[in-house]
């Protein structure tokens, strides 16, 4: 009850109208509703299905895919072959190791085999291997994947299901893409009636979100040179060993792509992650141990820590010493002047005037700004009761707008340090050779110039990326876009805001 008055206190602090609308919203499942709606809207035709099969040229790579089972519950192990069965991909396998064990009476726990063999219909492509005892969820998986033969395998819970496009999709993105060893899709969650909620929209490849979680996660599949090179999952790392996984195959990938279609369902019970990540603590412990391993390996001197959300992490970047650091203030409806050359062996803070600058916003800021890669950082922007500015998106503005301090905002990319195409000048901070290379400030782009030096810094393939805390400044307001930024990039399509977000609310909502 005290939380549930914490968080109305939020979203009255906010302002009533959006509290009013939050809690219409909840009452009335309209998010449940919209979604899906969507869902039903982009889920794939039967015609859809049929031209994707006549579609499949000659020659066509087998996909396996790999499931690690363990007590799976009948009914979720039926629903699983028949997604997969029901592909309109037709040259796959589907393995399932099934570490069981069967101490149980036969009433008690009816065996997996049966189960696989009624609802296969004995279709030699699902292949069931029983396993002697159970090695967890990794050794599972890799008892699946010594069997496989494909030249891409396919991570699949016992208990989730694929959507009648996956594998297809994963075909059609490799045959464009020859270079491309590493997939990964949208994904969303099924209860046990299976209703579809809770979609996960991802942003293409992004280095900074997935060290914070694994937004990867499902559904993933990895060309079998990359799984070589790469290895078996790690049972050091059980409950956490797909994050392992993956930090250890994006380190050696040679090109990483995200279908932006939902293609894999995530099914959410009593007990499972989906349902509640803080029940598995043993999971978030080792999805940090994974973390700082690769860290590790990476050379990065981050320590990784437990986020503000359970199974999310949060990395450190402590530097002994602050560097030199060229303040300049900013102030509304002003464009700073800076000579280029002037700070270009230190790193520059643009910041409003308003704020008052500690060595603790330095430090976070500096000790981000300073890592290879990294051309520009910044934070939250704040008036004190809600978020004004969260990121620039092409084409829509500055996201977050309205959303009460403190809250997640979707998936809770509030809480995390994340890509963003620009920043607000309001508090950036820039390396000053990358300044320098950039050209300086943009007069010309009126109160676009802040987003506009972002832009420059992509460009020269430097990292622009926002960070969680958050700088207030009172009666802050969204900077609109200018006419001469709108000109320059009108065209350009933004990598880190999904496609299925509308483009006229900047609040990640579905169109």
């Amino acid at each position: 009850m005290k939380k549930l008055i914490n968080k109305c206190r939020t979203y009255m602090a906010g302002g009533g109208c959006g509290f009013v609308k939050k809690a219409a919203s909840k009452l009335l499942h309209v998010d449940l509703i919209k979604y899906n709606r969507y869902y039903l809207t982009h889920k794939p035709s039967k015609q859809k299905l049929i031209s994707q099969r006549e579609k499949i040229c000659e020659g066509a790579p087998l996909i396996s895919v790999v499931v690690p089972a363990f007590r799976t519950k009948p009914a979720f192990m039926r629903r699983l072959i028949a997604s997969v069965m029901n592909s309109s991909y037709e040259n796959w396998e589907l393995i399932i190791a099934d570490g069981s064990g069967y101490e149980r009476t036969q009433e008690e726990y009816p065996e997996l085999e049966n189960v696989v063999n009624s609802a296969s219909g004995g279709d030699k492509r699902v292949i069931y291997k029983r396993l002697e005892e159970n090695l967890g969820i990794a050794g599972n998986t890799n008892e699946a994947i010594a069997l496989a033969r494909g030249e891409w395998i396919v991570f699949c819970d016992h208990d989730d299901e694929l959507s009648a496009d996956a594998l297809y999709g994963i075909y059609h993105v490799a045959k464009k893409k020859p270079s491309v060893d590493l997939i990964y899709s949208d994904e969303d969650k099924i209860d046990e009636r299976g209703l579809h909620y809770d979609p996960h929209f991802k942003p293409e490849f992004d280095m900074e979100l997935l060290r914070n979680v694994n937004y990867i996660s499902h559904m993933t599949a990895v060309k079998r040179s990359l799984l070589e090179s790469v290895g078996v999952l790690n049972g050091e790392y059980d409950g956490a060993q797909d994050y392992d996984f993956i930090l250890r195959a994006v380190e050696k990938a040679t090109c990483i792509h995200h279908i932006s279609h939902v293609l894999y369902h995530w099914r959410c019970h009593r007990g499972s992650t989906a349902s509640d990540m803080s029940t598995k603590t043993y999971a978030i412990d080792a999805g940090r141990r994974a973390l700082q391993a690769h860290l590790d390996r990476t050379g990065d001197a981050g320590t990784a820590r437990d986020g503000a959300l359970a199974g999310t992490y949060r990395v450190t970047y402590e530097l002994e010493k602050l560097p030199d650091i060229a303040i300049v203030k900013t102030s509304k409806n002003t464009i700073p002047v800076v000579d280029i050359s002037a700070y270009r062996d230190k790193l520059i803070l643009f910041v409003d005037n308003s704020v008052e600058i500690t060595d603790e916003l330095l430090g976070v800021l500096a000790g981000n700004c300073m890592r290879q890669g990294v051309g520009a950082v910044g934070t939250l922007i704040g008036d004190g009761a809600k978020i004004v500015q969260g990121g620039f998106v092409y084409g829509v503005g500055d996201t977050f707008t309205g959303v009460p301090l403190g809250e997640p905002g979707y998936m809770g990319r509030l809480l995390m340090s994340r890509s963003v195409s620009a920043l607000s000048g309001k508090c950036m901070m820039i390396r000053g050779e990358l300044f320098y290379r950039a050209g300086g400030i943009d007069t010309n782009m009126g109160n676009s110039w802040d987003r506009d030096l972002c832009v420059k810094c992509s460009d020269m393939r430097e990292k622009v990326l926002i960070l969680p805390e958050t700088v207030t400044i009172p009666e802050a307001s969204v900077d609109a876009v200018s006419e001469a930024f709108e000109r320059r990039y009108a065209d350009t399509q933004d990598r880190w805001y999904n496609r299925a977000f509308s483009k006229k609310s900047p609040g990640f909502e579905l169109i």
